[in-house]
C-alpha cells in the first residue's frame, strides 16, 4: 500500500486498483432431481415408521454429496436397499442417511441395485418428461 504525503501529487493509477469487473461465486455443482430424491427418502422413511425423516443440515449435505457421486436414482436405490435391512449400521444410527452411505459398499454388491436403478431412473424420466426415456419392448411392440 503506498502513502501519499501531504502535498504530494497522486500517482496517475492510484495503486491496488484491483479487478473491477464483476465477481461470480463458483457454482454449485449441481444434483439431478435434488428435490425428488429428498421427497422420495422422507416418503419411504414415512412408510416405514410413520414420521417423517428427522432432516437436519448434515443430513442433507450428506446426501448431496452422495448424489454428487452417484447419480439420484442410484441413491434411491440405495435407500430401497438400505430401509429393509437389519445391518449394525442401520440399526445403530435408526436408519439415518449416515447409516445408507456406511452400508454403501455392501448394498451396491446387491444384485436387485442396478433393477432397482433402472425403475427409477425410468420413474423420474417419465415425470419429468412425460414419457419413457428409452423405448421398451412393449412400446415398440404396440406402436
Amino acid at each position: 500500500m503506498a502513502v501519499i504525503r501531504k502535498r504530494q501529487e497522486t500517482p496517475l493509477h492510484p495503486p491496488c486498483q484491483g479487478d473491477k469487473g464483476l465477481r461470480q461465486a463458483n457454482q454449485e455443482p449441481h444434483v439431478e432431481y435434488w428435490h425428488d430424491l429428498l421427497a422420495y427418502i422422507d416418503s419411504a422413511y414415512r412408510k416405514k415408521f410413520g414420521r417423517h425423516y428427522p432432516w437436519n443440515n448434515l443430513a442433507r449435505k450428506n446426501l448431496w454429496n452422495l448424489a454428487r457421486g452417484y447419480s439420484s436414482w442410484e441413491v434411491m436405490a440405495l435407500w430401497d436397499l438400505y430401509l429393509p435391512s437389519k445391518s449394525w449400521w442401520a440399526v445403530q444410527t435408526t436408519w439415518s442417511v449416515y447409516g445408507m452411505i456406511r452400508d454403501t459398499g455392501r448394498i451396491m454388491d446387491d444384485p436387485r441395485f442396478k433393477q432397482l436403478a433402472f425403475k427409477h431412473e425410468e420413474n423420474l424420466a417419465e415425470r419429468r418428461f412425460g414419457r419413457a426415456s428409452r423405448p421398451t419392448i412393449f412400446s415398440i411392440l404396440c406402436f
